[in-house]
């Protein structure tokens, strides 16, 4: 958390270091790898205070999502041929609990991203 508190843009900064080395391919979880990239677009804006009208309860959803994603030795390690399935479902539960509240996020980027 001390890290979060110094730059807010850390877990930015290690979801795309992870992508970087580890890529999800957009070919077998293509909604994963969307959701991927738009939850960290709003982490940036979140981060950056560049977007607020979102529920602490959403943000937190999806750093969670996010937290499981960045753990290589997860319930299916991230190596292995299907090791983002268990985090695509995770990621994709909060997408679905959070819909209108990301929809709106998805308004608001494509008028000022």
């Amino acid at each position: 958390m001390s890290a979060f508190w110094k730059d807010p843009l850390v877990v930015v900064d290690n979801v795309e270091r992870k992508l970087a080395e580890l890529p999800i391919d957009p070919a077998k979880l293509p909604q994963f790898a969307r959701q991927m990239a738009e939850a960290t677009c709003l982490l940036r804006a979140v981060g950056q205070r560049q977007y607020g009208s979102i529920s602490l309860l959403a943000v937190l959803d999806i750093l969670l999502a996010v937290d499981y994603f960045l753990v290589l030795e997860d319930e299916v390690p991230d190596s292995f041929e299907s090791g983002y399935e268990d985090d695509a479902r995770k990621l994709a539960a909060v997408f679905a609990k959070h819909r209108a509240e990301l929809k709106e996020f998805q308004v608001w980027h494509g008028r000022n991203g």
